[in-house]
């Protein structure tokens, strides 16, 4: 796929992953519509990026909200005249236990990393699909390669998007429509800061301090839409959780169950002194 001169969407460009995207589509000649609920970061990444010389529209989303991504295809085709490429990376985080997860926290994970996948996928996929041309690029994790015991519904949700990004790729591509899965372990952002996350009293910088940069999977996930590739692996977790996955289950249980206890002592809040 040719990328210069041609017009990128990316959810969740306010930071992290999603900013690293942005700037390297920019540094690829593309222009860009930034979409975020986080309307004043969004804006700064939209100032950052209109100095490389790009144009760029900054439009504030919902992607729970499957209008709110039909409102962000009428932009980008009205103000930018075009889209070829559509980055599905909005995601939240939230660490807890199957039993201890609240139903509000299910439905806002479900909600953003799921449903906001499909929303994208089905507004823009049918774009694509109409002018014979065009790329999705869904961003999943490592989690949704592998189960992450005390994660149940962040995994759950990227579990589900793996999936639906490899049987969609099959079923888009008759019509000239590209979808890569971007799979991430740990990476060096600010998500396990967020408020509701569940790991207010873990050490994060410890936790990300060797974790590798989201400009180096920016990169390659760029190189993969360029190529068509269906999957990209990025850190030492996805790796290993793909080779995991390729294990039987009498050796695969026993693991589970050991990441299950040490998982289980990080997530869960440190019981007052009695």
């Amino acid at each position: 796929m040719k990328l210069r001169g041609r017009v990128a969407v990316v959810t969740g460009a306010a930071g992290g992953l999603g900013r690293a995207l942005a700037l390297e589509l920019a540094h690829a000649g593309m222009d860009l519509a930034l979409a975020d609920i986080a309307e004043g970061a969004l804006e700064h990444v939209a100032t950052e990026l209109r100095a490389t010389g790009r144009r760029v529209l900054s439009v504030p989303t919902d992607v729970s909200d499957p209008r709110a991504l039909e409102r962000l295809l009428a932009r980008t085709l009205t103000d930018l005249g075009s889209c070829h490429l559509m980055c599905n990376n909005a995601g939240v985080f939230h660490a807890a236990p199957m039993l201890e997860a609240s139903e509000a926290e299910w439905s806002r994970v479900i909600g953003v990393n799921l449903w906001g996948v499909v929303h994208g996928c089905k507004t823009f996929g049918a774009h694509f699909a109409a002018q014979g041309e065009g790329h999705l690029l869904n961003t999943a994790s490592a989690a949704g390669l592998f189960p992450v015991p005390g994660m149940s519904a962040y995994s759950t949700s990227k579990y589900a998007v793996v999936g639906f990004s490899q049987q969609l790729r099959w079923e888009l591509a008759p019509d000239g429509v590209g979808v890569t899965v971007l799979c991430p372990g740990v990476i060096k952002t600010q998500m396990a800061r967020a408020a509701g996350v569940g790991l207010a009293h873990v050490d994060i910088d410890a936790m990300i301090r060797y974790a590798p940069s989201p400009e180096r999977l920016a990169r390659q996930a760029v190189r993969a839409v360029t190529r068509n590739r269906p999957m990209v692996l990025y850190g030492p977790e996805a790796h290993a959780f793909r080779l995991l996955r390729l294990l039987p289950a009498w050796l695969v249980d026993p693991f589970g169950r050991y990441m299950a206890r040490e998982g289980l002592k990080t997530v869960r809040l440190p019981r007052p002194p009695v």
